[in-house]
C-alpha cells in the first residue's frame, strides 16, 4: 500500500464514519470475519477508496432518480485499511479496534476461544451501531 497523506486519511475516516459500515460476517459458519462496506451516490468518493485501498467500486441499488455505488474490503485488506484509518476515526474506532483485534487464516478453522471472542465482538458491534444510528 503507497503512503497517503493525513489528510486523505482523515478525510476517508470521516466518510467512513459518516457513511460506512465495519461488520462482522459469518462465513460458512466457520467464522465470524471483518467487512468495510462504504455506499454512496457520490462515485466519485468511493473510487478514491479504490484507488487507495484497491477493490472495485460496484453499482448497487438505488432509487427512481439516484444510482447507488458500493465499496468494500473484507478480512487481512479490512484491517490494514482500518489500521490506517484508526488515528482518524471517531464514531466507528470502537468498532475498528474490535475489528483489529482478530486474527486470520483463511486456510484454518476459527478454535472455540476465537469465535467467543468474535461473537462478542460481533455482539458489541450490534449495541455500537444501535448507539451511532438513534444517538443514544
Amino acid at each position: 500500500m503507497e503512503i497517503i497523506p493525513n489528510t486523505e486519511l482523515a478525510y476517508m475516516a470521516g466518510y467512513l464514519d459518516g457513511d460506512g459500515c465495519i461488520n462482522f460476517p459469518n462465513y460458512e459458519n466457520r467464522y465470524i470475519g471483518v467487512r468495510i462496506n462504504i455506499t454512496s451516490g457520490d462515485k466519485q468518493v468511493l473510487d478514491k477508496f479504490s484507488s487507495w485501498f484497491g477493490n472495485k467500486v460496484r453499482k448497487t441499488g438505488g432509487g427512481k432518480n439516484r444510482q447507488l455505488y458500493q465499496w468494500s474490503a473484507d478480512g487481512d485488506r479490512a484491517q490494514s485499511i482500518l489500521a490506517c484509518l484508526l488515528p482518524f476515526l471517531v464514531m466507528k474506532r470502537e468498532l475498528a479496534g474490535l475489528a483489529l483485534s482478530f486474527t486470520f487464516d483463511p486456510y484454518k478453522d476459527t478454535t472455540e476461544e476465537e469465535k467467543k471472542l468474535r461473537l462478542a465482538c460481533k455482539e458489541r458491534s450490534h449495541e455500537i451501531n444501535r448507539r451511532v444510528t438513534i444517538g443514544a
